[in-house]
């Protein structure tokens, strides 16, 4: 079975595809930055599922300001208010953030939830180079223009950072530096954290630590890197 079924929410603010179930514990899931709602397709097999398009990804439009996580649970916890039982939420890299704020923040909503490879927090805080360092104090000293500033960032940046544009690429600057500290205790729903061995994206070091701010959870380690969720479906419901 597919995700077959496209729904729009809150007024055309959020889309998504499921399954149609109706089961006493349905699932909710919410996909990596620069995906949508077809990304989680193979949990069809599973009952009753439910895959959103995050605000600026597939059907679901752009954010009119610039969001963090916090921003985006918040909408999608409104969607789920509609659903009328808590939900089993899966969330994967960058929806793992945003499922962490709604678990944190909207317990009620929540029945359990599965991290897929989610930076919740980072290893070791990075310096900009010292060219950066130089060109953003002439920047603001007016000794180096905005363009040639921006130009040096696209050939400096990530390919999330060079595909984005206008709002979603304020968004993602504002992402990448959220932490969630505060968040991880807060969670109180039975908490899976499904880590590839080999992920470079979100390495495993960093649900080793996440696993012991998160009360109760527990990490289970597959094979692969990154995508866990597609190689092991079956472990998500």
């Amino acid at each position: 079975m597919t995700l077959s079924i496209t729904t729009a929410h809150l007024g055309g603010r959020l889309f998504s595809s499921g399954t149609g179930g109706t089961s006493d514990r349905p699932i909710v899931a919410l996909h990596g930055w620069g995906r949508d709602r077809l990304d989680f397709d193979g949990l069809g097999g599973l009952d009753d599922v439910t895959s959103f398009d995050l605000p600026g990804f597939g059907l679901s439009p752009t954010p009119d300001e610039v969001w963090g996580a916090h921003e985006y649970g918040d909408l999608v916890a409104e969607a789920l208010r509609s659903m009328g039982r808590p939900v089993i939420l899966v969330g994967h890299s960058f929806g793992g953030r945003v499922a962490t704020c709604i678990a944190a923040d909207h317990p009620e909503l929540v029945d359990s939830m599965v991290l897929v490879g989610v930076p919740l927090l980072r290893l070791r805080r990075s310096r900009p180079s010292l060219a950066m360092r130089v060109a953003k104090r002439l920047n603001r000293l007016g000794l180096y223009s905005d363009e040639r500033l921006n130009r040096m960032r696209e050939e400096r940046g990530s390919d999330d950072y060079r595909a984005a544009t206008g709002t979603m690429r304020q968004i993602l600057v504002r992402l990448v530096n959220e932490e969630y500290d505060a968040e991880m205790p807060k969670v109180a729903c039975p908490t899976v954290l499904l880590w590839g061995r080999d992920d470079t994206a979100a390495p495993l070091a960093v649900a080793e630590q996440a696993v012991q701010r998160i009360h109760g959870s527990r990490l289970v380690v597959v094979d692969g890197g990154h995508d866990a969720h597609r190689l092991h479906a079956a472990e998500l419901g």
